[in-house]
């Protein structure tokens, strides 16, 4: 997979000094990356203490402080203070913070000197791990210059990557692609700091390749993080109607300098609450409302709850987007059969910067459609619709963060990163989306489409962790599937409509098979289902017209409507624990009604046909 680094322009201050070279061409499966550093730190007017190490490994995740045999002369770890310290703690003693760095005793710190690394075929990542605590009241930004440039010739060559990782500390700290600029948080107390772990590994990807001598300097500052004020609203620069924004008004349109930020109220400044930002609605097609829109960087304020349809569609002027926590879905102020953020920023091709608040449960359709700028985008928890064809043409987007894993199994096959060509590779005719978020590594696969219909036996990689939303939906020819021991989840309607698939086994550790996973697999006669199994959603098996027995392991609690329905030759079903379950009409139904079970056919009979329309729950 390719990936684009991006370079950021930042301020010196921690000078590290590496010297990379190999002595001769590299074997097949060692390789001497020999690392000489000089750190110097300046921090004048903040409070932090670095602690640092040097870490390698098979992976990021797997990289420790190396140790005993193998480990570099000098120093693999380091702390360090931009203050005396007070006795027995951490926290400053009250005087006043120092450009020169300091040992825990106030005389100055030393060097940070390394030496050889060895790289082997089983330790190919070298991680530079800095835990960097604050005391100062108030948040501070580290930002780093030189690595990327040094390297980026064996970037370019992929003989080297690059990536760094971000987190409160070193196990939560996750990917954010070649981010430069990280921020620690001010202290809770004058004794208790705020925290922030930041990481650069470098992966050494080509052993046979012959590595010049060159020379890193890299450099970490650390200085108060200045909080750009956001600019009020000129409630002029737009038009009204009701409780919605319709466009631009004539006298933004009349500027001879547009506003580079443009914040869109809340209010119309006369008091009346705006929550929509209008796109098709009703009767009247606003196409494209801010189509003469200049500026580059759009504030929406809190309070708004509806971006409609196509509100900021080919909007070339946009680089960058903030949405409130108040908007949970984009979509058309009136028309319901397009649901949520449908065409929203599509075609705003010089979008490279969204940030989505904590509270967003959809989006929509074709949202960042042709979004070719756009590099990486972080989806809150709070997400658990996707429609389809999402990020569809967006060339350079480089890495999904979900904050939840669960978001994984909505994710719409395929059509949700067509033309993705930098998040996409394929493999043995299945397509992988590479994911680095707080729950799921960068090691975890989620299988996200098949590349053509001529599929006909499908086996997914060892290492995939997540099945997405659709994955072999209608895909009719394939008639076999074998999936990974570790997988951890399967998405809705995954297997829906393979007419001709015969028989599936669930691998251990799934615990849901959700709605309408194996919905209208008609040849299916046999399915094995897992000892972790939980749960089994509405229409998972309805149609499968070859199914003729099944057994319900004994942690299942609860089964779905419909789950059965028109499975006709379904003549046994077997419950590991037949007893205490109940089945429920409505929602509103507090009392159910006692089955019992322990005769499969009863069972059998009761699912697909008597209590079909009925939630089922195990007390």
């Amino acid at each position: 997979m390719s990936k684009r680094v991006r370079i950021t322009a930042i301020v010196t201050t921690l000078c590290l000094c590496l010297s990379l070279f190999v002595i001769g061409v590299l074997s097949a499966t060692t390789a001497t990356l020999n690392v000489t550093s000089t750190l110097k730190f300046e921090a004048d007017g903040v409070y932090v203490m670095v602690d640092g190490k040097l870490k390698q490994g098979a992976s990021v995740t797997d990289a420790d402080v190396i140790e005993g045999e193998g480990e570099p002369t000098g120093q693999t770890t380091y702390t360090a203070y931009s203050y005396k310290k007070a006795t027995d703690s951490n926290a400053p003693d009250g005087s006043v913070s120092s450009n020169t760095f300091l040992q825990a005793d106030g005389s100055p710190a030393g060097d940070w000197a390394i030496g050889d690394i060895y790289f082997t075929s089983q330790n190919i990542v070298v991680v530079y791990e800095f835990m960097v605590y604050n005391y100062s009241p108030f948040e501070v930004q580290g930002t780093v210059q030189g690595i990327s440039e040094a390297l980026a010739t064996y970037v370019e060559q992929e003989q080297l990557s690059i990536e760094t990782y971000t987190g409160t500390d070193s196990t939560s700290a996750t990917s954010t692609g070649t981010t430069y600029i990280f921020n620690i948080p001010e202290r809770t107390s004058e004794t208790e700091p705020g925290q922030a772990c930041y990481k650069i590994a470098v992966t050494l990807k080509n052993f046979m390749s012959d590595l010049a001598t060159d020379e890193i300097e890299m450099s970490i500052s650390f200085e108060e993080y200045e909080i750009k004020p956001v600019p009020e609203p000129v409630y002029e620069y737009f038009t009204y109607s009701g409780g919605a924004i319709t466009g631009l008004s004539d006298e933004y349109k009349s500027l001879e300098v547009k506003p580079e930020t443009l914040v869109i109220p809340s209010t119309d400044g006369k008091g009346n609450k705006i929550t929509t930002i209008s796109g098709k609605s009703g009767t009247i097609e606003i196409v494209f409302p801010f189509e003469d829109l200049e500026s580059s960087n759009i504030i929406i304020e809190e309070g708004i709850t509806t971006i409609g349809s196509r509100a900021f569609a080919s909007c070339a002027s946009i680089t960058s987007v903030t949405i409130p926590s108040t908007i949970t879905a984009w979509e058309p102020t009136v028309d319901a059969s397009l649901s949520g953020y449908n065409n929203a920023f599509s075609d705003c091709v010089n979008l490279s910067d969204i940030t989505l608040a904590e509270g967003l449960t959809t989006i929509g359709d074709y949202a960042f459609n042709n979004c070719t700028s756009l590099t990486s985008v972080t989806i809150p928890s709070s997400v658990s619709s996707f429609g389809t064809h999402i990020f569809n043409g967006c060339t350079n987007l480089e890495s999904i963060s979900l904050t939840s894993s669960e978001n994984l199994l909505n994710i719409h096959g395929d059509s949700t990163f067509e033309g993705c060509s930098n998040i996409i590779n394929e493999e043995n005719n299945v397509e992988y989306l590479i994911n680095t978020t707080e729950n799921v590594v960068d090691k975890y696969l989620i299988a996200v489409g098949f590349a053509t219909e001529e599929v006909t036996t499908v086996e997914i990689n060892p290492n995939c962790k997540y099945l997405a939303y659709g994955l072999c939906l209608s895909n009719r020819n394939i008639t076999s599937i074998s999936l990974p021991t570790g997988l951890i989840g399967i998405g809705a309607w995954a297997f829906a409509n393979c007419t001709n698939l015969t028989s599936i086994t669930i691998p251990e550790g799934i615990t849901s098979i959700k709605t309408s996973t194996f919905s209208n697999c008609s040849a299916l006669t046999n399915i094995t289902l897992p000892s972790t199994l939980t749960n089994i959603e509405s229409s998972a098996f309805s149609h499968c017209d070859s199914l003729v027995s099944i057994t319900i392991p004994e942690k299942v609690v609860s089964i779905g409507r419909n789950t059965f329905f028109s499975c006709d030759n379904l003549k046994n079903v077997t419950f590991a624990d037949p007893n205490n379950w109940r089945v429920y009409e409505s929602s509103s139904d507090e009392t159910g009604i006692g089955l019992t079970l322990s005769t499969s056919s009863s069972a059998a009979r009761y699912l697909k046909s008597t209590y079909r329309m009925y939630t089922w729950k195990k007390l």
